[in-house]
């Protein structure tokens, strides 16, 4: 057994998101948490909110090992409304200083087929084919705002998105 923080809530006033806050936030968070001999900082994040995953896995450079479905239960708030809660767990350690991922593989599979729906993209049924023995980067495509999928797009789109997302990670 190992002692964690689990960060519950980190926000930033949208008036000054892009700001560099958030980061600050969070390097504070692990720098205390290092001091307290914590080697780990677990939270959960929306893996459809693509600015939240990039931030996470992108500039922090936190990994993620663990698919929860409907974690909250039902919520009825702007975010979560009409979707089930599934997140993903980002874990970060206190101890190895890594710097964020935001490379891109050539030789990626892209585990969501999508098709052009107007202005968006939309996911079709199933994963593109079987996973070829020896890949070693894998692709999930989530759209660039859920928000707008909601708000523009047909009703059910966002629930498809959140499905083959979901699928995509179990698999």
């Amino acid at each position: 057994e190992k002692l964690i923080l689990y960060s519950q809530l980190t926000g930033v006033d949208p008036t000054r998101q892009a700001a560099g806050v958030g980061r600050a936030l969070k390097f504070e968070q692990r720098r205390r948490a290092r001091e307290m001999g914590i080697d780990t900082i677990v939270w959960a994040f929306d893996p459809l909110q693509a600015s939240n995953a990039a931030f996470n896995l992108a500039v922090l450079g936190a990994t993620c090992c663990t698919y929860e479905v409907d974690l909250y239960g039902p919520r009825s708030d702007a975010l979560n409304a009409g979707l089930a809660t599934d997140r993903l767990l980002a874990e970060w350690s206190t101890v190895h200083d890594h710097a964020g991922r935001a490379e891109l593989w050539p030789d990626a599979v892209e585990l969501i087929a999508s098709r052009d729906a107007g202005e968006q993209r939309l996911p079709l049924p199933g994963r593109v084919g079987p996973i070829p023995a020896g890949a070693l980067h894998l692709h999930i495509q989530i759209p660039r705002s859920i928000a707008d999928v909601k708000s523009e797009g047909p009703a059910p789109a966002a629930r498809d998105w959140q499905l083959a997302v979901r699928r995509a990670f179990q698999d």
